[in-house]
C-alpha cells in the first residue's frame, strides 16, 4: 500500500510530498518437490541433488547478522533466562535452496542440466524452463522441468589432420577421446589441450 503525505520539512510546499509504502509480508511460497519428467539417463535423484547443489551456490546464504533464534539461545543457557522461557523472537525460517522459488536462479539452474546432458553425449537435449505449480493451499508448489533427451552421441573414431612427425595413433591415445565413450565437444577441446 502507498500514501502520499506532505513533506514534514516544508508542510506548505505543494511540490514536495512523502510517499509513505507500508508492506504486508504474506506467508512465503514453499517449493515442495521438483520433478523431470523425461528423464531417463540421469535419475530423478541426482538431477535433484544437481539442482540443489546450483541452487545452494547461487542463493543468497544467511549470515552472521541474522536475528538468532531465542528458543536456542535459552537452551544453551546463554540468555540468563530459564530454558522453559517463551520464545522472545519468531523462529527463523530455514529454508533449503531448493525450497525457495527465485525464476532467474532456477532457469541458470536448469541451463546447467542441460550441460550434463551434452556433456553425456546427448547433444540435442531439451531442457525446458522450469514451470512452477503451486498445489492445493497456494502456499506451497512443485517444479517441473521437462527434458527431451534425444538420442546419444558416442565415439566411434577418431583422425588427426596435419601433423607428419608423430603417429597418429600416439597422438589419440593422448587424447583419450575412447570408442565407445559419450562424445562430448569439452572432452574433444580437453583432448586438443593435451596432444
Amino acid at each position: 500500500r502507498v500514501r502520499r503525505t506532505t513533506d514534514p520539512r516544508a508542510p506548505d510546499d505543494d511540490g514536495l510530498a512523502v510517499l509513505a509504502v507500508e508492506i504486508e509480508a504474506g506467508e512465503r511460497l514453499r517449493v515442495v518437490g521438483v520433478s523431470f519428467p523425461g528423464a531417463t539417463a540421469f535419475s530423478q535423484s541426482f538431477l535433484r541433488d544437481q539442482l540443489r547443489s546450483y541452487l545452494e551456490d547461487e542463493l543468497p546464504h544467511p549470515t552472521v547478522f541474522e536475528p538468532v533464534d531465542s528458543d536456542a539461545v535459552d537452551r544453551l543457557g546463554l540468555a540468563g533466562r530459564p530454558a522453559t522461557a517463551a520464545r522472545g523472537t519468531a523462529a527463523p525460517r530455514e529454508d533449503l535452496p531448493d525450497g525457495v522459488w527465485h525464476e532467474p536462479t532456477y532457469l541458470s539452474a536448469v541451463e546447467h542440466i542441460g550441460e550434463l546432458y551434452r556433456g553425456a553425449g546427448y547433444l540435442s537435449a531439451e531442457i525446458g524452463a522450469p514451470v512452477l505449480t503451486t498445489l492445493v493451499d497456494e502456499h506451497t508448489a512443485i517444479v517441473v522441468v521437462t527434458v527431451v533427451e534425444g538420442p546419444r552421441t558416442l565415439v566411434w573414431d577418431g583422425g588427426i589432420v596435419g601433423e607428419e612427425h608423430v603417429p597418429a595413433a600416439e597422438l589419440l591415445a593422448e587424447a583419450r577421446l575412447v570408442r565407445g565413450e559419450p562424445f562430448s565437444a569439452v572432452a574433444v577441446e580437453e583432448g586438443r589441450l593435451r596432444i
